[in-house]
This record gives structure tokens, C-alpha cells and sequence, in this order.
């Protein structure tokens, strides 16, 4: 697949993962006679963000995987003048880029998606066990409704701990990509060095590479920034534009890159490979920190709103009628923010599968 249609697939996917925030409604906010009520919110209305910038982080990962795991391989045979220590390690260094890519694609992105299934999956639950606690409410059953509510509570603490471990296996994840990036950077400059006496040109393609690729790292950014405005309620006035010039600087940096490789051969063309990997190699390892943050977040919304759960379970016990009434006005507002929520991460979901039948056609 060539750049343009890989450019075309990305911004389909990260508009994808944002503009369905217009599509679908926020979730559903509570009166504001309600605003004291002990059970109130007992929805983060910060979810719904978490799964975009989840969904957001793992598409434009994929961008940069993608790549690496397609590019082939610069064979270094034309650095002769270079000791073979040096060409071990960078050919180490870019196997050790195409491993971390493929690993991204095997274990860490499948792991990712599943803190989004995990919203799917509770919404299911939170119904049955919605229709229970109302009954219980109407039927006066305080240990059935105690029972329901503890029921909950648990499935949110298992979630909370199923992210958490997500994040664990990310930051390792993290942490070893790192050192493949210093290594792969040190060994790099010390390539530079070296062939700078011999052919003067090189240290400054290089600097064009890089100076592409922080371009195209700056475009992922604004295109999902712009994405995010149209789906903040603006219609894309302001997010439109954005996401145009941004997706135009991102393929006029993607062909300046191949009319570079085009134009150049023997040492030149192998190194310019080489940097172009060795870029979007750093950048798929800082969107990496990126995505730890988002998933963070989202352990943080599962802890907040198990708080509130908990909370609902140490005042169970002396509400009054009305309370009661209230609980289940509150549960009602919780049932239909879920099932916005549900349809917000099967839109993201979606959008994430027809990246992966893109991803297996190449």
C-alpha cells in the first residue's frame, strides 16, 4: 500500500474515533435539584473521553507499526567503510524496531482494545443488574437490593484491576522500546560520525528526515485535535480546517521522504531508510507514553465510579423512601448514559477493525 492510501486509512480512522462523539449524545447529566443526592453520577463523565484518546493512541501507533513492520530493511552492504561492529548493531537496532512493531500488532494492541471491550461487556451487566435493583427497590428488599448493588461494585473493582494490569504490561512494553530507541539513536550518531568525512551530504538528509517526520508527528496531533472540535459541538468550523492542513502536511512531509529516497542511492539511500525508521521508531515509542496516560485515565474513571458505588452501599442502610426514589431516578439517567457509552465504544471499535482488514490486506 503506498503512503497516500496509508495517509487516507489513518485520518479515517482517527476521525472515526473522534467525530462520533457528535454523533453520539454525551451522557445523560442529572438535574440539578439532584446535585447533593449521595448516589448522584454514578457514570465518570470523563469515560467517554478516555475511550477516544484509548482508540485515538492505538490508530495512530498503528501509523507508525505499520510502517516499520512493512519497510524493508536497508542491508547495509554499501557501508564499507564501517567497522562491522557498528553494522551489527544497527542491523540489531532495526530488527529490534520491526520486533517491537510486530509485538505491538501480536500482544500490546489487542490488550489495549480490550479496556474498550470492557465497556461493552459492563453495560450488559449494569442492565440485568438495573433491572434488579428496581425491583428491588419497588419490592422493599434491602438485602436483594444490598446484594445487586455489592454485585456491581465488584464487576467495576475486576474492571479497574484488568486495567491496571494493561497498564503494568504497557509500561514494560514501554520501558523496553526505550532502550531499543537509545540504542538505535546512539548507534545512529555514531554512524553519522563516521561517514561525515567521507560524504558530507548525509548529516543533513538526515536532518531533513527527522525535520518530515517531526512534521508528520505534528500533523497526527492536530488531526486529532481537529477531530476532537468537530465532535466538541463545533461543527468543525474551527476542526475542519485543522484536520485539511493538517492531513495536507502530512502527506506533502510523507512525499518529500520517498522523493528523497527516490533521488539518492548506494550509502545515501540505505542511510535516509534507515533515519526514516529510526523516526517513526521514537515516535510510535513517545505515543506509547501517550497511551499509557489515556489508560490511567480510564482506570481512574473505573476507581472514581467505584467509589461512588461504594459509597451507594455504606448509605443503603439508612435511606429513607425517598431516597430511594431518587436512587432510582439516578440509576434510570446511569442505564441510558451506558448505552451511549456502549454505542460510543462499538463506533471505536468499528473504526479500529476496519483499520486491522487494512492492516491484513498489505
Amino acid at each position: 500500500m503506498n503512503k497516500k492510501n496509508i495517509n487516507k486509512w489513518f485520518v479515517i480512522i482517527i476521525l472515526a474515533v473522534f467525530t462520533i462523539t457528535y454523533i453520539v449524545p454525551k451522557p445523560v447529566v442529572f438535574a440539578q435539584e439532584q446535585a447533593n443526592n449521595a448516589a448522584e453520577n454514578l457514570v465518570s463523565e470523563e469515560f467517554q473521553k478516555s475511550i477516544e484518546n484509548v482508540g485515538a493512541n492505538i490508530a495512530i501507533i498503528d501509523s507508525y507499526a505499520q510502517y516499520i513492520k512493512t519497510k524493508q530493511l536497508p542491508k547495509l552492504d554499501d557501508l564499507q567503510s564501517i567497522d562491522n561492529s557498528l553494522k551489527n548493531h544497527m542491523q540489531n537496532n532495526l530488527k529490534e524496531a520491526k520486533d517491537n512493531a510486530n509485538q505491538w500488532f501480536d500482544q500490546v494492541k489487542p490488550d489495549m482494545r480490550l479496556s474498550i471491550q470492557q465497556t461493552i461487556d459492563f453495560n450488559t451487566t449494569f442492565q440485568h443488574h438495573h433491572e434488579n435493583i428496581v425491583a428491588a427497590i419497588d419490592k422493599k428488599d434491602a438485602k436483594k437490593l444490598q446484594s445487586e448493588i455489592e454485585q456491581l461494585y465488584e464487576h467495576i473493582s475486576a474492571s479497574n484491576k484488568q486495567v491496571d494490569y494493561l497498564i503494568e504490561n504497557l509500561i514494560t512494553f514501554r520501558n523496553n522500546m526505550n532502550k531499543d530507541v537509545t540504542s538505535f539513536k546512539n548507534n545512529a550518531n555514531q554512524l553519522q560520525i563516521n561517514l561525515a568525512t567521507t560524504n558530507a551530504d548525509i548529516p543533513l538528509m538526515r536532518k531533513q528526515i527527522a525535520y518530515y517526520n517531526d512534521v508528520i508527528n505534528a500533523a497526527n496531533g492536530k488531526i486529532a485535535a481537529g477531530s476532537l472540535l468537530c465532535a466538541t459541538g463545533i461543527l468543525c468550523l474551527a476542526g475542519g480546517p485543522m484536520i485539511k492542513n493538517a492531513v495536507d502536511e502530512k502527506n506533502d512531509a510523507e512525499e518529500q521522504i520517498a522523493n528523497l529516497e527516490a533521488k539518492i542511492s548506494g550509502i545515501e539511500k540505505e542511510i535516509a531508510v534507515l533515519t526514516d525508521i529510526q523516526s517513526k521508531f521514537t515516535n510510535m515509542a513517545s505515543t506509547i507514553d501517550k497511551a499509557i496516560t489515556s489508560l490511567q485515565s480510564m482506570s481512574n474513571n473505573w476507581h472514581i465510579m467505584g467509589a461512588k458505588y461504594n459509597n451507594l452501599l455504606d448509605n443503603v442502610s439508612v435511606m429513607e423512601e425517598q431516597d430511594f426514589e431518587l436512587l432510582k431516578e439516578d440509576l434510570q439517567i446511569a442505564k441510558q448514559s451506558w448505552n451511549q457509552l456502549k454505542q460510543f465504544a462499538d463506533a471505536i471499535n468499528q473504526g479500529l477493525n476496519q483499520n486491522d482488514v487494512l492492516d491484513s490486506a498489505k
